[in-house]
C-alpha cells in the first residue's frame, strides 16, 4: 500500500544519464495518500534501508521535468531496490519509464 518515490530526480532519463539533481520537484507537491495508497518520498539510502528490513521492491524516480507556460512534461521511471539479503543471488531486469505531457486548461493540468 506504499509507493516509494526517490527524492532525487534526473534532468534526463534516456541516453546518457545526467547527474542527479535534487529539487527538480517539490516533495510537498506529492500527495501523501490517495485512497488506501500512501506516497512516500525517500532518499535512495532510506529506500535501501526499507528493502533491507522487508524485501525487494520497485520504487519510482522523476525525471525529464520541463514546465514551460501551460505545458509540462514529467517523466517517471521504475527501478528495483534489492534487499541486502538478496544481493548477489539474482538481478531484477524489469522496470521502465514514460514521459507524460500535460496542458493547463482553465487552471487544471490535463494529460495530453
Amino acid at each position: 500500500m506504499n509507493i516509494y518515490i526517490n527524492s532525487i530526480s534526473y534532468s534526463k532519463f534516456f541516453g546518457s544519464l545526467d547527474k542527479p539533481q535534487e529539487n527538480l520537484f517539490d516533495p510537498n507537491n506529492v500527495p501523501t495518500q490517495i485512497g488506501k495508497v500512501r506516497f512516500c518520498v525517500k532518499s535512495l539510502s532510506e529506500i535501501q534501508a526499507i528493502a533491507d528490513k522487508t524485501n525487494d521492491f520497485l520504487y519510482l524516480t522523476f525525471g525529464n521535468i520541463e514546465i514551460t507556460g501551460n505545458i509540462a512534461k514529467i517523466g517517471i521511471s521504475s527501478g528495483w531496490v534489492i534487499s541486502k539479503k538478496n544481493k548477489g543471488k539474482f538481478a531484477m531486469l524489469s522496470g521502465g519509464g514514460y514521459v507524460w505531457e500535460f496542458k493547463k486548461v482553465k487552471g487544471i493540468w490535463e494529460l495530453v
